[in-house]
């Protein structure tokens, strides 16, 4: 039958695979994950409710089941039902090496706030009819369920899926548990064996755990020790107090002073109804070499706080455990450590490169050294060099004049650099000959402990300006160096870099995506804003000063973050807003209102383009409004085109720049636009977004990053408006790859020198993002001003992308995306690659894999 239904799923039958299905899931009806595929292939089907009952049953059967609770939260957020789908992410978030689900959160955390709550809800579609399989299939498994639960309500029995399990199961392991009690491991669960190896097939692997009849009550050691191939073993015991498996203990197992050896106390005050192992989190194979339980006598159980599961309740795991089971710094933690593991297994990453230490570099650290302190530390963890490191106080001049290495690699005191961190500057150097300064990202560390780490976007003056994000390591073409020195003879290291990065070419400053540098911290604790982004006084002086050359100002505020303001001109060009619309009355009043009044701004036009309103109040409204100066109504009836609607404004307007806006945007600051055209008017510059907010006030728009999910997303989604983001970024001007249009300002002549919106194959989704490409095409960069601040309601007009009509037009227009703009997709420069693929909320995406080799 598994075959049968495989083939149905491929050939996309999915009404006669649910069919099949259902016959499995009748055949046993505590499997729950026979229940989960049950649900997907309803899913499929468009059978939602049915899929949601099948979830559910998952659910009654496995409460700790993750893939059914994490499908029924998302379904349920896809009908609108907002607050259940946020109780079972809630819930989903506390069992441990689930899926992230940090951002799903957070996302119906922000729709559910009083403020956010209506709009938000009346965008979801209405609950769509079930197709008469999908019905006969849920009365049918009804009917049966009902029969089961009665049958174990007269007497508890061993759930019969678990029989069947052990009945097809190979048995590897049979140990004795004490003396007098035999413990058995049954592959349950994503488990097969190969030569004699256990073989994880996802990345979710379960045993069955199975013990006889007379197991002691009271506190029990649990011994458990194996062998990954790979993978770092992360076992979990899972106790059901209830058949199948309801009321769940969670007893996640310790490192227990040898590698590979795990154990973990726990207490039962009643027989289990079941036993599951899950041994680790990730595919690999492993051997099992030991598994013991064993009753412990009282004084040997630990007390009140130490991780027990104590009787009466599912204990929640503690604070350092959960940190440590989930992500954040222990994921960086983790995964950097395994990079180095493969650093060392590597002979070709040696920390000289040897026949390949060409070009040579001379390393200097900025600033005293002496034997001990900052300095020794940054000294020590250099590789072998020719010269050693080079001490450099006050003017480098000297200093430079005897260097003959092509590149100086340029260190604060303090800073440690990774063991192939000189090997990458210099094969960076061999792809890039032409290159006068390259930088790389970095993480804190103390002593072995690394976290927080910065992930950098590729170079962006804006950012650097602001925050200094290029920060305290870089490699700088030596003969730069010594010309400079030789224009400013007494300035030090840090002015002699800087007026560097001011004045190369965007194109000679290199970025290395990957961590080379570790800056000293303080374990435990994150660092604040201020150590990663704030200059010192002289420094700032230094910046305020050679901008001052070229006319640009610098206010910094009180985290350390400096706002580059762009002078604008005596006599501002005139600005018209396009706002395409049909009815929605209140919005739009709303809309206009907010930007005619409180817009600081003496030359605005207003373009309303009417996509074929027909709602007496609207069209009255329209016919009022085309008769107010500097106000334009331009009707556009036919099929909704938004890429069609924003070029016929643009054509109708009269001013030097257009802004696109949303019928849902309001101001709410009266300086947006003369925020946004500082950067309009610099002759690099496109496309300008601005940040925009929900109701509640938390980031709905804030740039579009490449790569995240099918084509892109927003990024740093569901922050507070005041959320200082990495280097500032929720604050601060800088480089995007691409920002919405429901408030894009750009020159109206180079919209148009690009041809505008693509309103034939990009009629709806994704035209913002391929306008700002094709003016970075061009040469003119897109920028994210995030002073300029808004409300948005998105995309609640519309309406949401679930019907399946607009799910396939959503598609279609994905592929038009791949197929014109996939090298940017695939590695926005923007955004760094060790960032989320999936979610919109910048977090570390561990599942990036090995540091590419040199090449």
């Amino acid at each position: 039958m598994a075959l049968d239904i495989d083939r149905l799923k491929q050939g996309q039958r999915w009404r006669a695979a649910a069919e099949a299905q259902a016959e499995r899931v009748a055949g046993d009806l505590d499997q729950p994950a026979q229940w989960v595929q049950l649900g997907h292939a309803l899913k499929e089907s468009g059978a939602l409710d049915a899929a949601a009952f099948a979830y559910r049953n998952a659910l009654e059967a496995d409460e700790t089941e993750w893939d059914a609770m994490l499908h029924l939260g998302h379904l349920l957020r896809s009908r609108g039902r907002l607050e259940e789908a946020l109780a079972l992410f809630e819930a989903l978030a506390r069992l441990p090496f689930t899926p992230a689900i940090d951002h799903e959160i957070d996302e119906l955390t922000v729709f559910l706030h009083p403020k956010n709550r209506q709009a938000a809800l009346s965008s979801f579609p209405q609950d769509a009819p079930q197709a008469p399989e999908a019905t006969a299939i849920v009365a049918r498994l009804s009917g049966l369920l009902a029969a089961h639960r009665a049958a174990q309500g007269r007497g508890h029995r061993a759930p019969r899926g678990w029989a069947l399990v052990r009945s097809q199961a190979d048995r590897l392991v049979r140990l004795m548990l004490g003396r007098s009690f035999k413990a058995e491991l049954v592959a349950k669960r994503d488990l097969i064996i190969r030569d004699g190896r256990y073989v994880a097939q996802t990345d979710h692997p379960q045993f069955a755990v199975r013990l006889p009849r007379g197991l002691p009550m009271g506190w029990v050691e649990i011994l458990f020790e194996a062998r990954a191939e790979t993978a770092r073993l992360t076992p979990v015991l899972f106790l059901a107090r209830r058949p199948p498996f309801r009321d769940v203990r969670i007893v996640p197992l310790e490192q227990a002073g040898v590698a590979g050896r795990f154990r973990a106390m726990f207490h039962l005050d009643g027989p289990p109804a079941a036993l599951r192992l899950d041994p680790l989190h990730r595919r690999d194979s492993f051997t099992v070499t030991q598994f013991t339980l064993r009753p412990v006598k009282a004084a040997a159980a630990p007390g009140e706080g130490e991780g027990a599961a104590a009787a009466g309740g599912t204990p929640a795991l503690p604070a350092s455990s959960t940190l440590a089971l989930k992500r954040g710094d222990s994921l960086y933690a983790a995964w950097f450590a395994e990079q180095m593991r493969l650093l060392a297994a590597d002979d070709s990453a040696g920390a000289t490169g040897g026949s390949r230490a060409q070009p040579a570099v001379a390393v200097l650290i900025d600033g005293a050294a002496g034997p001990t302190g900052p300095a020794a530390a940054s000294r020590l963890s250099l590789p072998a060099q020719p010269s050693g490191a080079i001490r450099v106080d006050g003017s480098p001049a000297e200093v430079l004049a005897g260097l003959v290495e092509s590149f100086t690699l340029v260190l604060r005191p303090g800073g440690r650099l990774v063991p192939d961190a000189v090997f990458r500057f210099r094969a960076a150097a061999r792809r890039h000959p032409d290159a006068l300064l390259f930088y790389c990202d970095e993480d804190f560390s103390e002593g072995d402990t690394v976290f927080s780490p910065l992930f950098k976007p590729d170079w962006d003056i804006d950012l650097h300006l602001a925050a200094d994000y290029v920060g305290p390591c870089v490699m700088v073409a030596t003969a730069m160096l010594k010309r400079l020195a030789d224009d400013h003879p007494e300035a030090a290291l840090f002015e002699l870099v800087q007026r560097l990065l001011l004045s190369a070419p965007p194109e000679r400053i290199v970025h290395i995506d990957e961590v080379l540098h570790h800056r000293p911290g303080i374990a435990g604790k994150r660092p604040d804003l201020r150590q990663i982004v704030d200059r010192s006084p002289a420094e700032r002086a230094l910046i305020e000063r050679l901008l001052g050359e070229r006319d640009i100002g610098l206010a910094t505020d009180r985290d350390g973050l400096a706002h580059v303001v762009y002078p604008l001109p005596r006599s501002l060009p005139r600005v018209s807003l396009i706002i395409p619309t049909r009815d929605h009355l209140a919005l739009l009043r709303g809309c206009i209102g907010s930007l005619a009044t409180g817009t600081d701004y003496p030359d605005l036009e207003i373009v309303v383009v009417d996509n074929g309103s027909v709602e007496p109040a609207t069209q009255a409204y329209l016919r009022d409004l085309s008769g107010q100066p500097d106000r334009k109504v331009l009707p556009a009836p036919g099929a909704f085109n938004f890429s069609r609607l924003c070029n016929l404004g643009v054509e109708a307007a009269s001013g030097a720049f257009v802004c696109l806006v949303n019928n849902d945007i309001v101001a709410i600051r009266p300086d947006w636009l003369r925020a946004m055209l500082r950067h309009g008017l610099r002759p690099d510059v496109g496309a300008v977004g601005a940040k925009l907010l929900y109701p509640s006030g938390h980031v709905q728009h804030a740039g579009i990053a490449g790569g995240i999910g099918m084509v892109c997303g927003h990024v740093y989604k569901y922050e507070t408006a005041d959320t200082a983001g990495p280097f500032g970024m929720l604050q601060v001007a800088h480089r995007v790859g691409a920002v919405t249009g429901a408030c894009l300002l750009v020159d109206k002549a180079r919209y148009r020198a690009v041809g505008g919106l693509d309103e034939q194959d990009l009629q709806v989704a994704f035209n913002d993002v391929d306008l700002c490409l094709k003016l970075e095409s061009q040469g003119f960069r897109t920028i994210l001003e995030p002073r300029a601040r808004l409300l948005h309601l998105e995309s609640f007009s519309r309406g949401r992308d679930v019907t399946p009509e607009k799910r396939a037009r959503y598609d279609r227009e994905g592929k038009v995306m791949i197929a014109r703009w996939k090298p940017w997709i695939d590695r926005d420069p923007w955004y760094n690659r060790h960032l989320s693929r999936t979610l919109e909320n910048g977090a570390f995406n561990p599942g990036i894999g090995a540091r590419p080799p040199v090449v």
